[in-house]
Formats: C-alpha cells, sequence, structure tokens
C-alpha cells in the first residue's frame, strides 16, 4: 500500500480514485470582486489573467479568465529561466489524463465556455494538468467565462 501524502485541507477533502489522488477545495465569497482582487494580488496573478464583473441590475457576475504559465510570476517577478525549464520538465513528466476542475454554482449560469450541469446552476471547465505548466510563449491559454447569477 502507498501512504498518501500530507496535504492542506482548507474547506477541503482528500481521497483516492483510480490511483489518483482527489482533491476538492470549496470557497465560498461573501464580496467575490474583492475577494478574487486579494487571491489574484497574493498569487501574482497579471491582471490579464482574469475579471469579474458585477452584471448589470447585481443580479450576478462575469467571470473572464484567460491563464497562461508564461505569464506566471513568483512572487511579483517573471519566472527565471531555470524555473521555466523545470516547468517543461514537469510537463512531460505529468499524464495527459490528468487533470483539474474549477466548478462555480450559481442560481443560473449563462453564457459559458464551460460545462453546465443539468440543472443550469453550476459551470465546470475541466484542466488539464500538463497546460498549468507549460511555460511556451505560444501556448495556448486557458480560457474560462461564464455569466453566473445569484439572484
Amino acid at each position: 500500500t502507498t501512504a498518501t501524502p500530507a496535504l492542506p485541507k482548507p474547506n477541503g477533502t482528500v481521497s483516492e480514485r483510480d490511483g489518483f489522488l482527489i482533491c476538492t477545495f470549496k470557497d465560498t465569497y461573501a464580496d467575490p470582486v474583492k475577494q478574487y482582487a486579494e487571491m489574484a494580488e497574493k498569487n501574482g496573478l497579471p491582471p490579464a489573467a482574469g475579471q469579474l464583473t458585477l452584471l448589470p441590475g447585481g443580479s450576478g457576475y462575469r467571470i473572464e479568465a484567460s491563464l497562461r504559465a508564461s505569464d506566471a510570476t513568483r512572487n511579483g517577478r517573471k519566472l527565471s529561466e531555470e524555473e521555466r525549464q523545470s516547468a517543461a520538465m514537469i510537463v512531460g513528466l505529468i499524464p495527459r489524463e490528468m487533470t483539474t476542475a474549477v466548478t462555480i454554482a450559481g442560481i443560473r449560469v449563462e453564457n459559458t465556455n464551460g460545462t453546465v450541469s443539468a440543472d443550469g446552476t453550476s459551470v465546470t471547465w475541466k484542466i488539464p494538468i500538463h497546460r498549468l505548466f507549460d511555460t511556451r510563449p505560444e501556448a495556448e491559454p486557458i480560457k474560462m467565462t461564464a455569466d453566473v447569477y445569484f439572484k
């Protein structure tokens, strides 16, 4: 038997399925625009990485994200060539079927490029993990868009 590594568990659970570790983290936002901006700044995301905009009438939010590993920063600075090479090696080691998923729920989802749940209340984007480490400038960005209504 293999030991499961200790992972941080903020509002989350860790399980295993088909030999893969499954980590599920859930966050609830009282003020999504402010909290997203704080999270983006804390993680060094460039402004172009994503926007969260209150929809007209205040009934939901438009989510627009375009993530590219080549835009990544570490403590506010661009990745060094050594860090880029390390990421390139990681890309080669990650099985193409390994993915991570981002799910956002509300009372209704519209105008999305993700997969909407059968009841129309959530959207999920399934992202191949190797794309998160692809620091080539020509790598295609990971794009997520949706209008998520909460009222």
